[in-house]
């Protein structure tokens, strides 16, 4: 799921970066663990 996230982020960045976007999402994996990974993959997208 990732990579593809990555080249949304990377479409919508290279048309107008200067617009905030907001996420909603699920989670993928119950509990403590599910928010965890939401917050890594937050983390990773950041890095773009």
């Amino acid at each position: 799921m990732l990579p593809l996230i990555f080249k949304i982020f990377k479409y919508i960045y290279q048309m107008d970066a200067s617009k905030i976007i907001g996420i909603e999402h699920g989670n993928s994996i119950p509990g403590k663990e599910g928010e965890k990974a939401v917050i890594n993959a937050y983390i990773a997208a950041d890095g773009l």
